[in-house]
């Protein structure tokens, strides 16, 4: 009962139906991102703030005020006002924490997406879906500066100046394009050095920025394939920050290690904020991992070695990367003593591995949307609970499961999560409609996910409802997530995917095919997967076909596994 009681929640026990709310005794925050700089630099002025592991650049809170103050005057300089979208491209390096901060303490919303190809399509789409202002790169970054030739080829642009423009009918919201360096005289800041702008002028600015004005877009296809524009305040991020450092409690300082803004944006953004939220966390920008097998453990583990990380919040293709392909013996990891996931639902046996990795891990349930959702507890006693579930609502969030009709189902019965908090995205870009149908007048957002409830409010993700799979006999609806686990719990399998895919025969309705990818070394014939599903599975769940598969078709940088390419591959 004493761990029951000593959580940053109110735990609940005995719930009748699928609703709970993180309640909390610690304060809502209630000021903007600039602030929280502000704040932590005049609390802990030389504590490190950020360290950029590619260099080795440490950056103290009263060094990153400073910068981010120059910056910041020389964007109003050059007229950037509040509720301009400023798009930033990756690889900033050691400008990365001090762009964000200027652009978001005087009220401009950043955005730093990932550039599909071909990229010229990618880049014109996004801006004229933001309509952004202004487009910040680094001159090393030659792949963007031809497609914006290729968008606009009368565009001239020159490296080491800020470039504007009156009008161009291909995206016709840009203004102004600047390309840095990074040495000599070229670099960022040294463009923006030469300013009218007062620290008078800066400080009007800056006090006129609210908690609830918007402050990032994040660009995401999500499982939907579909790319939106996802807007968020003030607010929702700092005390996303905030709740996730409660739930995390950990002892002492923490030393964060981060994604590179080169593999992503979400957490890449996150550990910045929470170095300023939260001013006894100094955040590590990792190097730029290659992307491929046991490249991208030896980048990390080298990382936390060196800078002594305590905390690594990654992707889980990262954490499995670690796992499979990692030279880890021990001494690598000896200070690292948790960290968190998310993007993708993991199954038990990754949870477990991950866990016996670092024994403080957490399994972080949200969206691009909602931000943070639930985590489970570190020091949950109940190991099957920590490793099966996606945790309990952390601190004001609230969750419910609701059925077709939107009432809320009875504990143990799977429904739709849906979900309200502060941290909660304030719309989709230029797309009000499509807002309306996911978020409620009331704030209520629907996730298109289907999970159930304990009645200790511990929620179980089943799937996404878009992939549930109508049964062949009696109109039956099955979870697919029901059916991975169940297959994820062989000994020799280490991914697990289901989809459906329509009978010809329009009466049945879809055939359920299993697709898995064996651990390295590992050989298995199908029927030894299906023999498992019988045991595993009531006969209707039961796959009518198995897959065995090298590698599954991912999307995105958070390489999340297509349900729509994996059905061409099976029919």
């Amino acid at each position: 009962m004493e761990w029951f009681h000593s959580q940053d929640v109110v735990l609940c026990s005995g719930l009748k139906e699928s609703y709970v709310k993180g309640d909390c005794t610690f304060p809502l925050l209630q000021f903007s991102l600039g602030n929280a700089l502000k704040r932590a630099a005049k609390k802990t002025p030389d504590n490190v703030a950020v360290i950029y592991a590619d260099s080795d650049v440490h950056v103290t809170f009263s060094e990153l005020s400073h910068q981010v103050k120059m910056l910041a005057k020389g964007l109003l300089a050059q007229g950037v006002t509040k509720g301009d979208v400023i798009l930033v491209s990756c690889g900033h390096g050691t400008d990365f924490a001090t762009l964000f901060y200027a652009i978001v303490s005087i009220g401009a919303v950043f955005l730093m997406p990932y550039m599909y190809e071909p990229q010229h399509i990618s880049l014109k789409q996004i801006i004229n879906k933001v309509n952004a202002k202004m487009l910040i790169i680094n001159e090393r970054n030659t792949s963007l500066t031809e497609a914006l030739k290729t968008i606009a080829p009368n565009m001239l642009v020159r490296s080491g100046s800020v470039n504007t423009f009156d009008h161009m009918p291909e995206v016709p919201s840009l203004c102004a394009v600047v390309v840095y360096g990074c040495n000599g005289d070229k670099g960022l800041r040294d463009i923006f050095a030469e300013t009218s702008t007062t620290d008078k002028q800066l400080s009007v600015v800056q006090n006129m920025v609210s908690p609830e004005d918007p402050c990032i877009v994040f660009i995401s296809t999500g499982t939907t394939g579909e790319p939106k524009a996802v807007l968020h305040g003030h607010r929702s991020m700092v005390n996303t920050s905030y709740s996730l450092h409660h739930r995390r409690n950990a002892q002492g300082r923490v030393v964060l290690g981060i994604e590179n803004p080169l593999d992503d944006d979400v957490l890449s953004v996150m550990g910045i904020i929470s170095a300023t939220v939260n001013s006894d966390v100094t955040c590590v920008v990792t190097p730029v991992n290659k992307q491929c097998e046991g490249a991208i453990s030896d980048v990390i583990v080298d990382a936390i070695e060196k800078y002594s990380i305590t905390h690594a919040d990654l992707l889980p293709y990262m954490w499995k990367d670690m796992i499979l392909h990692g030279s880890i013996d021990g001494h690598g990891l000896s200070r690292l003593k948790g960290g968190f996931t998310g993007s993708q639902a993991l199954g038990v046996e990754s949870v477990k591995s991950f866990t016996a990795l670092v024994p403080e891990f957490m399994n972080v349930y949200g969206s691009t949307e909602t931000s943070i959702v639930t985590a489970n507890f570190k020091d949950d006693p109940l190991m099957e609970r920590r490793l099966g579930s996606i945790g309990f609502p952390v601190a004001r969030v609230e969750v419910k499961l609701i059925d077709d009709q939107h009432n809320v189902v009875p504990i143990g019965e799977p429904g739709e999560l849906c979900t309200r908090s502060p941290f909660i995205f304030i719309e989709y870009m230029g797309e009000p409609e499509r807002t309306r149908t996911v978020k409620d007048e009331d704030g209520w957002y629907r996730t298109g996910d289907v999970a159930r409830m304990d009645q200790n409010g511990f929620l179980y993700f089943i799937g996404r409802k878009a992939d549930n799979i109508r049964f062949k006999k009696m109109g039956d609806v099955i979870y697919p997530g029901v059916i991975e686990a169940a297959a994820l719990k062989h000994n020799k399998v280490a991914e697990a995917q289901c989809v459906g895919i329509k009978n010809d025969d329009d009466c049945i309705g879809d055939d359920v095919f299993l697709c898995i990818i064996l651990k390295p070394g590992e050989d298995m014939k199908e029927d030894e997967m299906e023999e498992h599903c019988q045991v595993e599975l009531i006969k209707r769940d039961q796959p009518d076909h198995i897959f065995i598969m090298g590698a599954f078709p991912r999307v995105g940088i958070r390489k999340k596994v297509s349900k729509a390419k994996l059905r061409e591959i099976c029919q």
